[in-house]
């Protein structure tokens, strides 16, 4: 019998299979009523998904980005939860989604360094994989291990793969998924083990959702409330996991 590192039917001749992921959410959406937003005491928040939402308008230099975009948006999540964690898939060689990078396109190489201008072409800036990764550990590396959050509050963020934190003694072991949609419910689980019992969890991956439901039975015991959906302000729209799990 043939190993394959990956199921067969996800690729086709070395690309990766499209399909319409989000339709699931429209027929979701039909499941579940919305509930109000409110507080929760744990928000997991899909970290590409946040860097590609939050504008850059007016901002200079990476250093202003960090501590005048990223950071303040940590901020507004503590104001409301006792814990925020965000998680950043990690960009492998040789990876099966390379193929569905490639078309997308690729952006142009920038280094990414406090004092370095941010490009003014954005997007295009994120569609390399090198410039996505340096940008995801800087303002961790740089703010949110040393930034002063409010007493009380932490704060949890992948950086490679390992965790860092902030305002607590404890630590999460290092994960070696390639994808954030896994680490996403790593994370969920550590804070549910932590005491955490109403969780909330921002991502535009509806993969992210499809295994928040159908793992819920197996967190169910720890959860009081599991909500999941956009990051967006503008087309935010909320999944109350723990009415329509499987």
């Amino acid at each position: 019998m043939r190993k394959h590192p990956y199921p067969p039917s996800l690729a086709e001749r070395g690309k990766l299979r499209q399909g319409k992921k989000s339709d699931l959410t429209n027929i979701l959406a039909q499941k579940t009523q919305e509930e109000p937003s409110g507080s929760f005491d744990v928000r997991v928040l899909d970290g590409a998904a946040v860097v590609h939402l939050l504008p850059v308008t007016g901002i200079t230099t990476f250093d202003d980005y960090a501590s005048g975009v990223f950071v303040p948006h940590i901020m507004r999540q503590l104001e409301t939860s006792m814990r925020v964690d965000v998680v950043w898939g990690r960009y492998l060689d040789n990876s099966i989604k390379e193929s569905t990078r490639e078309k997308r396109g690729k952006g142009v190489r920038r280094k990414v360094a406090g004092p370095d201008k941010v490009p003014g072409n954005w997007p295009d800036f994120l569609r390399d994989p090198t410039n996505k990764v340096e940008l995801f550990q800087f303002p961790i590396r740089e703010d949110c291990i040393h930034y002063p959050f409010p007493d009380g509050k932490q704060v949890f963020a992948t950086s490679g793969a390992s965790v860092v934190c902030s305002g607590t003694d404890h630590s999460m072991p290092p994960c070696d998924h390639e994808e954030a949609d896994h680490r996403i419910v790593v994370h969920l689980q550590d804070a549910l083990e932590s005491g955490c019992t109403t969780c909330l969890v921002r991502t535009v991956d509806t993969d992210v959702l499809v295994i928040l439901i159908g793992k819920y039975h197996f967190l169910a015991a720890s959860i009081h409330r599991l909500t999941s959906g956009s990051p967006s302000a503008v087309a935010r729209t909320s999944f109350p996991t723990h009415q329509c799990h499987l």
